[in-house]
């Protein structure tokens, strides 16, 4: 008669946390740190064991890729930007240098957290070597479909960028600072400028119109239609932001 025996496996994974003590001036040992701890610290433990478990690893691959897809959405945003310096080694550690042979990939919903890993990797002058792009859901087309922003300096892209987002001020102010560009080039520097209590300044939208103007009709060009077609859009612009703010 064959008997099985089976044996439980013997080896498993313990966490415990220690935390300091002030009233015994000791390190207490936490056992079951899950039922202590909030859900940020239970966050970042586990974030540290995933790292801790990664450096491990034999990795003999060329291509090294760490893809965090909002991995930190549930901690407040002060937790989620001590985690982003210690991914971008902000102050340079040699414990950290580790980080620095990836290629990071960051994908988040949240904005916020966005505009914070935009303006943390700016601080560590490192922003050369990123690439930043956005994505929307484009409903003016049907079917409907992604809106990847490939926008630059250029205001009227941001101008369609942000009225993809639905962010209509941000589009008009975009729109606007488009158009004065696109005018402040055309225009030699003599009608670039104006003088302002003493300083020298650019001059406003409707001052550039002006000096375009002059110099259209100078060289017998038909501005009529020209520029009551622009002053119209910029009407139509302030009351399109106004409607959609109200």
């Amino acid at each position: 008669m064959k008997q099985r025996i089976i044996i439980k496996d013997k080896y498993k994974i313990t966490l415990f946390v220690n935390i300091w003590d002030e009233n015994k001036s000791d390190w207490i040992t936490i056992k079951r740190p899950q039922s202590f701890l909030n859900e940020a610290i239970l966050t970042r433990i586990a974030f540290c064991v995933r790292i801790g478990a990664f450096r491990t690893r034999l990795v003999i691959s060329d291509y090294k890729i760490l893809c965090l897809d909002d991995l930190l959405i549930s901690l407040d945003m002060g937790n989620r930007d001590k985690i982003i310096q210690l991914i971008l080694n902000i102050e340079d550690k040699l414990s950290l240098k580790f980080f620095d042979d990836f290629q990071k990939l960051i994908f988040t919903h949240d904005k916020a957290f966005f505009n914070l890993c935009k303006q943390r990797i700016n601080l560590s002058r490192k922003s050369e070597d990123w690439i930043f792009k956005e994505m929307y859901w484009d409903t003016d087309i049907i079917p409907h479909r992604p809106f990847l922003d490939n926008s630059t300096d250029d205001g009227f892209e941001r101008a369609e960028k942000h009225l993809k987002a639905f962010d209509y001020p941000a589009a008009a102010n975009a729109l606007r600072q488009g158009l004065e560009k696109l005018i402040f080039n055309f225009l030699p520097d003599n009608e670039r400028y104006m003088l302002k209590e003493g300083k020298t300044t650019v001059k406003t939208l409707e001052g550039m119109l002006t000096s375009l103007k002059k110099i259209l009709e100078t060289n017998k060009q038909d501005t009529k239609i020209q520029f009551v077609l622009v002053r119209h859009i910029i009407k139509v612009v302030k009351q399109l932001v106004m409607d959609k703010i109200a």
